[in-house]
């Protein structure tokens, strides 16, 4: 079989049975492989939003400094083989296909008994990631969760060398529960037995959740407040300079091309993370600041185009959109116009996500409203209702590719287009420009 025909009969979230809360399912598979999950060493990370940013800056510092690196982040952005990277190399379709053969024999096989609901596709996945980074013999693991944190797929692992928690928002409250402080439950439930955790989190209810999980852990609990730790030196729309603390000095200028003042915030995750690491695993002052000069997180404010500038940031919720807002208040000129193409998911509050938009600075602003392929997308027709009640100018589109053709009629040199509601927007609208600018399309026809 196709290996991935046979991942995708496995649900999916967001269809029924496609999430399911639990490890059991998740440990009954991993058992008949010889749990290669205990095998290996890992920093696990969860968190409302910053977790793939931190995993790709903790990669590259530590890639830098010659360790062989496995990561596994969800959703990938153009490709399903980016969740699982050695070293940013995703893995090859040829190795999928072995480890595939292998699950199949299991789910096939009446040796195995597989007495358990079927799992779903995310925790199928998370088993594959978990074979292949053993088998490729790795050094050190970096796990991003799926949802939530204490009932996820990637939460078996016993003793990760590190959790790090980025931060807590309302999401999810349907799974995770309306309270911040149950949402801050459900994450601190990575925390385990004398493992250190990490957090940029700063409010008091939330930290008070962690406090209590790491004392029932004997865990120590470490916090970073970048706002008291680093220091901005310069930034632009290309990169951002900033000072940090670590372990008795300070690091002067480093350089990260990740835009946003919240990167800093991840920038200082990885870096405190580096300083908890067991001594194994040393790093050097250098490897800190190649890894992150070199890192790139592609779809979290990517500039992919100037004049007309195309900013792309997959921001997906409420938090994401504050920070989007944010650096668009700080860095871009009231003379520019900003136009939004926007797609949202069914499951966040794109009304306060909206309200966001329209709180803006600049004024001077229009939305393209569409329609991602995922089959989670919020129908255009719906966000365009409160988009009319705020009274901003607006366009729907019935996708994305028809959207981008349709905006880029319109376009001057001095505006300025930001693509973002989802990593499922960024990643289709991603394509479609690098197909429109090379002429990828012919006689506008869609693939």
């Amino acid at each position: 079989m196709n290996p991935y025909e046979f991942i995708s009969q496995f649900k999916k979230y967001g269809k029924k049975g496609g999430f399911k809360p639990g490890l059991e399912r998740v440990k009954k598979i991993l058992s008949y492989l010889d749990n290669p999950q205990d095998k290996v060493n890992y920093i696990h990370i969860a968190g409302s939003n910053g977790k793939g940013s931190t995993a790709a800056m903790l990669t590259s510092i530590l890639k830098n400094a010659g360790y062989k690196v496995g990561t596994y982040i969800s959703p990938p952005l153009v490709h399903f083989n980016e969740r699982f990277k050695i070293n940013n190399i995703p893995i090859s379709t040829k190795e999928l296909e072995v480890i595939v053969s292998r699950l199949e024999e299991i789910f096939k096989d009446p040796q195995y008994d597989l007495s358990i609901e079927e799992p779903s596709f995310f925790e199928i996945i998370t088993v594959i990631a978990f074979l292949h980074f053993y088998e490729r013999k790795i050094d050190i693991g970096i796990l991003e969760v799926g949802l939530g944190g204490r009932l996820d797929a990637t939460n078996v692992i016993k003793n990760p060398l590190i959790s790090i928690i980025t931060n807590i928002s309302y999401e999810h409250a349907e799974i995770l529960g309306p309270k911040i402080e149950q949402i801050a439950f459900e994450k601190a439930g990575i925390i385990k037995y004398g493992s250190p955790v990490i957090t940029a989190e700063t409010n008091k209810k939330v930290l008070k959740v962690f406090e209590k999980k790491a004392a029932e852990k004997n865990s120590e609990l470490i916090k970073f407040n970048y706002k008291k730790e680093a220091e901005f030196i310069k930034k632009s729309l290309e990169k951002q300079i900033f000072n940090i603390k670590y372990e008795n000095n300070k690091l002067k200028h480093l350089k990260l091309n990740i835009l946003g003042e919240h990167q800093i915030k991840n920038a200082g995750l990885a870096i405190r993370a580096l300083e908890s690491l067991p001594t194994k695993y040393p790093v050097k002052i250098e490897d800190i600041y190649k890894g992150l000069e070199e890192c790139r997180w592609p779809g979290r404010l990517e500039m992919v185009q100037r004049d007309p500038d195309i900013i792309l940031d997959g921001a997906h919720n409420e938090d994401g959109m504050k920070r989007l807002v944010e650096f668009l208040n700080q860095n871009v000129s009231s003379s520019k116009k900003i136009i939004f193409l926007l797609s949202i998911l069914k499951d966040k509050n794109y009304k306060k996500m909206i309200d966001l938009i329209n709180n803006l600075e600049n004024k001077n602003l229009e939305i393209y409203i569409t329609a991602n392929k995922n089959e989670r997308t919020l129908k255009p027709s719906e966000i365009n209702k409160y988009v009319k009640l705020k009274k901003i100018k607006s366009n729907v589109y019935p996708n994305i590719y028809t959207t981008l053709k349709e905006m880029n009629k319109n376009l001057v040199e001095d505006d300025l287009v930001c693509i973002t509601g989802s990593l499922y927007t960024v990643a289709e609208a991603r394509f479609y420009i690098y197909l429109l600018s090379g002429g990828g399309l012919e006689n506008g026809q869609e693939e």
